[in-house]
């Protein structure tokens, strides 16, 4: 059974990875689309949410994550589960934005004011809209909902 720490170490391993740059500009070509059964038809799309798919099946922790590259899809995906929280848990996917489909990665680390994520389809200044996967630290009021990576609710931590 995968843990927490196995897509933890995924995430991680990923930091620094950068997508295509073509005609002066980042172009969201990257190697996760291809990489996940059923999101193929993604690439060059935005792809925070895919990338989180992608380390949870290179975890063996596929069936405890949504298969999507839609933030909302997987927000409403731990909602059906009963696998909401509104806090976050160690190697959960994070769901960022007032609304739930502005941005998602993978919690790494949180403390009672701020969130540490691995996060594809970012960039050094914390765009959900960036050029690569970053490690970022963000203050624990911009979070939004959480699905915790274990059944059950995530541990109270950012309010």
């Amino acid at each position: 059974m995968a843990t927490a720490a196995d897509v933890i170490r995924i995430a991680r391993g990923e930091i620094g990875y950068r997508e295509g740059y073509s005609g002066g500009h980042w172009n969201n070509h990257q190697r996760y689309s291809p990489a996940v059964p059923g999101l193929e038809w993604s690439q060059n799309q935005a792809w925070c949410a895919t990338f989180v798919s992608w380390c949870a099946r290179q975890a063996g922790a596929g069936s405890l994550f949504p298969v999507t590259a839609s933030v909302w899809a997987a927000y409403n995906w731990f909602r059906s589960r009963g696998r909401y929280s509104a806090y976050p848990a160690i190697g959960s996917m994070v769901i960022f934005g007032q609304s739930a489909n502005s941005h998602t990665g993978v919690v790494v680390a949180y403390d009672a004011t701020t969130i540490t994520t691995v996060e594809g389809n970012t960039s050094v200044t914390g765009s959900a809209e960036g050029d690569g996967v970053y490690l970022k630290r963000r203050l624990g009021r911009a979070l939004g909902p959480a699905g915790p990576l274990h059944s059950g609710r995530g541990r109270r931590g950012c309010e």
